[in-house]
């Protein structure tokens, strides 16, 4: 019995690994580097697959091409819809056959199917890319398993995935979170970080950027927040500024388009797109589209 589970957990790892050289070569392909987030739907869409948001309760659809479809669920929060996104991308690359992801209630749980090991594995490393992890967390001298819950959801909100997301690759893959620290850090909800500097703020789902951030853009719905660095240059009418907080200023995304900010040194495009768009992915955040 023994030898069986040891093999088993062996296999998962060559399959991880397999998974993560595949998202590096991904990442290679569309002219990524190892470091900064990426915007996922743009490189799956330089990958080949056509990527649709659609308003059925479930994660997503992988259809194998030619052409390659992917349908997302526009029902699940933005970081959720970013993994699936990746997931299925996963299954783009390791040629797998068309494939429904149905609805996962804890993203914890994951399947054991090798073809889903290996999805997985390919969008966490290509969300969550181990050198470009580590350096959010040391550029802004945080050490890792002391790092409070709000500084772990700037992190993620930096790389487009969930709180929790990050949390199980901080602790499983890189072995850089003890699973103590794991438990404490998992009584914290988004809403509870939230509602934690915010309170009664009634934001439907907050993104974070510091002067530390290197996304160049950020993708928002309408009524979701946005916490930026006091004294960012807004140059859209898109936000609307709602507090100011010690160093942060609050804004909501209140209509569709898009906007540039200036934050510091550099410039932050910010992508508003209606809550629960159901369309092609490109044309989410455009205004005045109609398919």
């Amino acid at each position: 019995m023994m030898k069986t589970v040891r093999a088993g957990a062996m296999n998962k790892r060559s399959l991880i690994l397999e998974g993560a050289q595949a998202a590096t070569d991904a990442r290679d392909r569309v002219g990524a580097d190892e470091i900064k987030p990426i915007d996922v739907y743009d490189v799956a869409e330089k990958l080949g697959i056509r990527v649709r948001f659609v308003d059925i309760s479930m994660e997503g659809f992988y259809k194998k091409g030619p052409p390659a479809m992917m349908l997302l669920s526009s029902l699940r929060p933005l970081p959720r819809r970013a993994f699936t996104c990746g997931h299925e991308a996963g299954h783009h690359v390791f040629g797998h056959g068309s494939t429904v992801d149905e609805l996962k209630e804890d993203e914890r749980k994951s399947s054991e199917k090798p073809e889903e090991i290996l999805a997985d594995a390919f969008s966490t490393f290509l969300l969550m890319p181990t050198l470009g992890i580590r350096q959010a967390f040391a550029v802004r001298k945080w050490e890792i398993e002391t790092a409070s819950p709000f500084q772990l959801a700037t992190v993620a909100s930096e790389f487009g995935v969930g709180y929790m997301t990050l949390l199980t690759h901080l602790t499983y893959i890189m072995s850089a979170l003890s699973k103590q620290r794991l438990a404490e850090l998992s009584r914290w909800t988004p809403q509870r970080i939230r509602e934690d500097v915010f309170p009664n703020s009634g934001l439907s789902a907050l993104s974070i950027v510091d002067r530390h951030s290197q996304p160049s853009v950020a993708d928002l719905e309408i009524g979701n927040g946005i916490l930026l660095p006091r004294l960012t240059d807004i140059g859209t009418d898109k936000l609307r500024h709602v507090q100011d907080v010690n160093d942060f200023s609050l804004f909501k995304a209140v209509s569709r388009g898009s906007g540039k900010l200036r934050v510091g040194l550099r410039d932050l495009t910010v992508r508003i797109s209606p809550e629960r768009y159901v369309g092609l992915a490109k044309y989410r955040y455009l205004e005045e589209v109609d398919e």
